[in-house]
């Protein structure tokens, strides 16, 4: 057995703290996944999906599990105060934009974190070795700003995906003047004209 798999909401945190235990000394030897979402304290800005909620709760995670790094971190339940119209309006959108560029939506969800410093890390969630595959060759894909202007123009900077709460916390991205490298790569990859 090498993949373990536990919740920050298991026993009220527990289940990590005697996961991070068992690991002690055996860390590299296993791939380590938790989840968050569900309530671990009271008030309302103690669970969901929001970024602050996840920022906050992944450094308490790290530290019941007495680990540095956690190899697969997961939603645990979708955030059902978020229209799911509202969610696939705009995945439909991407999708036509990875299309123009002739690359996947998950090509492009690889490379969009490399373009916006407001961005820090990508997880990805293959299920087979074809689908990793697949998407690390988004790693190699480098975006235009004219292709960053129109992901902008689908989800403009700053906007609040998580009006229910209102409390995320969390930055916009960067204005496109102050994205680094704009307009320095003439390889990047623009939309076909419409």
């Amino acid at each position: 057995m090498n993949f373990i798999d536990t919740a920050d909401m298991y026993s009220a945190g527990e289940s990590e703290v005697i996961v991070g235990e068992a690991l002690r000394g055996r860390r590299d030897d296993v791939v380590l996944a938790t989840k968050v979402h569900f309530p671990m304290g009271d008030g309302p800005n103690r669970r969901g999906n929001s970024r602050r909620w996840i920022l906050k709760e992944v450094e308490e995670s790290l530290k019941r599990l007495r680990t540095d790094w956690i190899d697969l971190y997961q939603v645990h339940r979708p955030d059902h105060t978020t229209d799911i119209e509202e969610t696939l309006d705009v995945v439909e959108q991407l999708i036509e934009l990875a299309s123009d560029l002739g690359c996947s939506l998950p090509e492009l969800a690889v490379a969009f974190p490399a373009a916006h410093p407001a961005v820090t890390s990508v997880i990805i969630g293959p299920r087979t070795m074809e689908q990793l595959e697949a998407t690390l060759k988004g790693s190699a894909l480098t975006l235009a700003d004219r292709t960053l202007d129109r992901i902008d123009e689908i989800v403009p900077p700053g906007t609040d995906l998580y009006r229910a709460d209102g409390a995320d916390g969390h930055r916009p991205p960067a204005p496109p003047a102050r994205r680094p490298g704009r307009g320095l790569n003439p390889q990047a990859r623009e939309p076909a004209s419409s």
